[in-house]
């Protein structure tokens, strides 16, 4: 059992690693097309620039 759960341990985090390879990927990808600091402006001095609802 113990090597069991240890293989499908190591099964599940390369699964994981992958989608995060193509997240990045896919991320990078498309920062190169739209430029997200235009999108949605950075918050620089202070949190209320967050616009987030209080």
């Amino acid at each position: 059992m113990e090597g069991q759960d240890a293989l499908r341990w190591a099964e599940y985090l390369g699964r994981s690693f992958l989608q995060l390879e193509w997240w990045a990927a896919a991320t990078k990808a498309q920062s190169g097309l739209i430029d997200p600091h235009q999108l949605v402006k950075d918050f620089k001095r202070d949190p209320s620039q967050r616009n987030a609802p209080g």
